[in-house]
């Protein structure tokens, strides 16, 4: 079975954990928890934060980003002004970005979970309606990084 080590979104309470079981402890208590990574000897703290994507105009999908790079060229892509590109430390962390596109939308793209497998990066998503209209509709996050391939999946 592989070993999961899951990043829970919350800004509460911060606490460490080696465990699994302590990790869903903490998850169910609305804890937010700092978890070894890959059995290392550092720490890494959930970092999963929104980033601010000013960007005038997003192309639908999902991408997840791991250089400066790759970054620059997405940020170009959705036509941002290159004095604007998020400021993210690309040694630590990576970002993940799921886009409905360009215009005005009531459902709304949102990063539920993530998840690291043994060999491979999770990112599960939904989508949740408002009554009300959102501008170029995007769910962006740095979470912290890893060379393992990226998978995103679309609950229903």
């Amino acid at each position: 079975m592989a070993e999961v080590q899951e990043l829970v979104r919350n800004t509460s309470a911060v606490a460490l954990t080696e465990s699994k079981e302590a990790a869903v402890a903490a998850a169910d208590s609305g804890t937010q928890f700092v978890t070894p990574f890959a059995r290392s000897t550092s720490a890494i703290v959930n970092r999963q934060q929104s980033l601010n994507w000013s960007a005038p105009s997003p192309v639908a999908g999902s991408v997840a980003v791991k250089t400066a790079d790759a970054l620059g060229q997405l940020w170009v892509e959705h036509q941002g002004a290159i004095a604007d590109v998020p400021c993210v430390d690309f040694e630590q962390s990576m970002v993940l970005g799921v886009f409905a596109g360009e215009g005005f939308f009531r459902e709304v793209p949102s990063i539920e979970r993530v998840k690291l497998l043994a060999d491979e990066m999770v990112v599960y998503v939904s989508r949740f309606s408002r009554p009300w209209s959102k501008h170029n509709a995007k769910a962006v996050i740095e979470v912290p990084t890893t060379e393992l391939p990226v998978r995103f999946v679309y609950l229903s």
